[in-house]
């Protein structure tokens, strides 16, 4: 996962995730974070190439933490 894999950054209501770059396994795990680094989501998903997640109301920073197999892949989203 060369580059940008979240997008869009800063995003208003949802962001798309590019999990091509991905070893193929059965689910992929999205976890996002608040700033306060309270956990606002936990979902796990059948894997694809592309993934959409809706974040939460609440405008601010957020960490979103992609596990799939034995990778792991983290990012900050600004949400206006």
């Amino acid at each position: 996962l060369k580059g940008r894999w979240l997008v869009p950054n800063p995003a208003t209501k949802d962001v798309e995730i590019d999990l091509s770059g991905l070893s193929n396994t059965q689910t992929v795990e999205i976890r996002v974070y608040d700033a306060s680094g309270k956990c606002v989501l936990e979902e796990r998903y059948p894997f694809t190439d592309r993934l959409r997640i809706e974040l939460p109301e609440a405008q601010g920073m957020y960490t979103v933490d992609l596990v799939s197999g034995d990778q792991r892949r983290t990012a900050r989203v600004l949400k206006e």
